[in-house]
This record gives C-alpha cells, sequence and structure tokens, in this order.
C-alpha cells in the first residue's frame, strides 16, 4: 500500500500514506480523507509514531494481525487477533470508517475499526464517551497546528455520562 490507496465504494474517502506537515518535512502517516480535500487527513493511524520516509505498507498477516511495516524501525500493531480468523478482508466503508472484518462469521463481525479510534474531526457513525464494556474512551484531540498533528494540541473533547443526563467537555491544556 505504500504506493496505493484504497478509495470507498461511493468515491467519497481516501485511504493511504500520506504526507501532512511543511514541504521539508518527511513525516508519512496512514490515513484517512476527503477525496477533494487531501491536505487535512480527518484520521490518522499513526498519529503518535511518524514515519520518516515513504517505506510504510500496511499488513494483514497470516494470523489476522493488522500493523503497519516500516524501514528502520518497529512494526506499529493496531489489531491482534485473539482467534484463528482466516478469512480477514479490510474494507474503506462510505462513511469513512476503516474497517477489518472476518468474514468467516455469518454476520462478518467487525474485529477494528478506526471509527473506535478518533483523532481531531467527527463523522456521522463515530462515538464520543466511554465504553463501559471495555473502558475505552472515545474523544477528539486536536492538531497542534495545521501542518503538524503530533503531539495533540490544547483541545479536547470528550463527552462523560452521568446519572442526570450527559455532559459535553471542551478542555483546553495552557
Amino acid at each position: 500500500m505504500s504506493s496505493s490507496t484504497l478509495v470507498s465504494k461511493n468515491g467519497l474517502f481516501t485511504s493511504g500514506f500520506t504526507r501532512v506537515g511543511s514541504a521539508e518535512s518527511n513525516a508519512s502517516y496512514l490515513g484517512i480523507w476527503y477525496n477533494n480535500d487531501t491536505s487535512h487527513p480527518f484520521w490518522l493511524a499513526n498519529r503518535d509514531k511518524p514515519i520518516s520516509d515513504t517505506s510504510g505498507v500496511l499488513a494483514i498477516d497470516g494470523s489476522g494481525n493488522m500493523k503497519l511495516i516500516y524501514s528502520g524501525g518497529d512494526p506499529v500493531e493496531f489489531y491482534s487477533s485473539q482467534s484463528s480468523a482466516t478469512n480477514i478482508t479490510a474494507i474503506l466503508e462510505d462513511s469513512g470508517n476503516f474497517v477489518l472484518k472476518d468474514e468467516n462469521s455469518g454476520s462478518q463481525q467487525v474485529l477494528w475499526q478506526s471509527f473506535d479510534f478518533p483523532t481531531d474531526t467527527f463523522l456521522p457513525g463515530m462515538k464520543l464517551g466511554i465504553n463501559h464494556r471495555t473502558g475505552q474512551t472515545w474523544s477528539l484531540m486536536s492538531w497542534l497546528s495545521d501542518l503538524a498533528p503530533t503531539p495533540p494540541g490544547a483541545f479536547t473533547f470528550s463527552q462523560r455520562n452521568f446519572s442526570i443526563g450527559i455532559r459535553c467537555a471542551l478542555n483546553i491544556k495552557r
């Protein structure tokens, strides 16, 4: 995938490797962006671990593990299979969600999805809040600047549930 992209069936979204930042930056990220705006991907897989060159490859190995492989560094694992799923597929859905599915299960079980790991943009179908079963928190974190997705910026948007209702919070680092 280092020189290719994956396009959603409706043609609105593209996933692939992209450079973010100034022209001098060699930082490369696996991202998803709108087809008509490649300047700011709305999701970055390796936001905290940019690749310093263009050698990145997204791989699904024989055990069903999904990882980012690149020269000169340890693989970045996104999904580690807990079962013996043998017919795993990856798809970029029309919603912009990159999904890893087990095609052998009758219901095409979702094993991993990018919407569970939002970065700075909220799209329809994404979640904010806490998964009380797993403890996972879904929140949005701003970029440091238009040219720097990492480290995260000063703004975090999250949702917390209370017995009386829902409270949304915008946290600003000082």
